[in-house]
């Protein structure tokens, strides 16, 4: 069944949560178009896991209007791999199908992250590296139109991390597929986005495009002006050593 691309895949209109009481989100508008990466930044507790919850049907509490593309896929910080089933049988869980058919698949999503030869290894033996690379191969094996991913790379070690961020920026560049990003390294966002999104007590408070070409380079002076625009936006001044 073809993708309906006629919506855009994130379209998001006076969006409000909250909890006990509590509001946690407040008017939040935003449309991501096809094939944009947009990353969102902020202060812990400021609504970025809370918003990426309500865009991929994980939480229905939300006020206002949402709407998003069915086909989309999540990644968290924790892989949530099964370690009683192998990796091949992680990726399609869920799906439905002959098994061989199902383990074909499996194994074309594994190709694309570059653990076709661990696809029937157990989840325990893989590393931290590895294991998000089967949760991104889990998303991917379902052709999202969207894929959300929330601080998928926070837990990893800086080398495996700037990995995994090469690996996602070409993995959206063969699929072209929309993404919604959540990070709190700032440098993290300047790498991947095509817009950062600041959010503040629960609202986007500003939006930064980023039209530095890829791949980019921290010594890059442009790179090195946004960094700190973006860091003094989030109350961090690097020059103030008090």
């Amino acid at each position: 069944m073809p993708l309906d691309t006629t919506r855009d895949p994130i379209i998001l209109h006076n969006v409000e949560r909250s909890f006990d009481g509590r509001q946690i989100l407040r008017d939040i508008n935003l449309v991501i178009e096809d094939g944009e990466f947009v990353v969102l930044v902020g202060k812990s507790g400021c609504g970025k896991s809370t918003l990426l919850r309500i865009v991929g049907g994980l939480d229905s509490g939300a006020a206002g209007h949402v709407d998003v593309a069915p086909e989309h896929a999540i990644c968290f910080q924790d892989p949530r791999l099964l370690p009683w089933k192998s990796v091949w049988r992680n990726v399609t869980l869920g799906l439905s199908g002959p098994t061989r058919a199902l383990r074909t698949r499996a194994l074309a999503a594994l190709a694309e992250v570059g653990l076709r030869e661990r696809s029937d290894a157990w989840p325990l033996t893989l590393s931290g590296g590895e294991a998000q690379r089967v949760a991104l191969a889990r998303a991917l094996v379902r052709t999202p139109r969207l894929l959300l991913l929330d601080e998928p790379f926070a837990a990893l070690d800086a080398l495996t991390r700037l990995k995994m961020q090469q690996q996602i920026l070409r993995l959206w560049r063969h699929h072209r597929i929309a993404i919604l990003f959540v990070t709190h390294d700032v440098d993290e966002a300047l790498l991947l986005a095509d817009r950062i999104l600041l959010m503040e007590a629960g609202s986007i408070t500003r939006e930064f495009r980023i039209d530095l070409d890829r791949p980019r380079k921290r010594d890059d002076a442009n790179f090195a002006l946004l960094r700190k625009q973006i860091l003094l936006s989030l109350g961090v001044d690097e020059q103030d050593g008090g």
